[in-house]
């Protein structure tokens, strides 16, 4: 989105982000928490911990992709300069 928008300020362009994924993220985390939990529930007590365990780190994972991640990325100055690609001359290893 860097790209695409290049009048923005970084907040403005993680809030556009947020706002595009956040429909995707949600549905994908609940798709697999159905399944978890079926796991959970029919899958016997051999499952049963391993589907608890499962559902608390997909909550988790989720809350935390999608709070934590940018709130952490904007306090430590993300800008457009750290998307832009390096590149070096073709020549510089050549150089003993």
């Amino acid at each position: 989105n860097f790209r695409k928008i290049r009048g923005a300020t970084p907040r403005e362009i993680v809030d556009i982000a947020l706002t595009e994924t956040l429909r995707r993220t949600i549905h994908t985390s609940m798709t697999l928490l159905l399944v978890v939990l079926a796991m959970m529930f029919l899958g016997g007590d051999g499952l049963h911990w391993f589907s608890v365990a499962m559902f608390v780190g997909v909550f988790v994972g989720t809350y935390s992709s999608i709070y934590i991640g940018t709130a952490f990325a904007l306090w430590r100055g993300l800008n457009r300069q750290d998307f832009i690609v390096q590149v070096k001359p073709e020549f510089e290893d050549e150089i003993p």
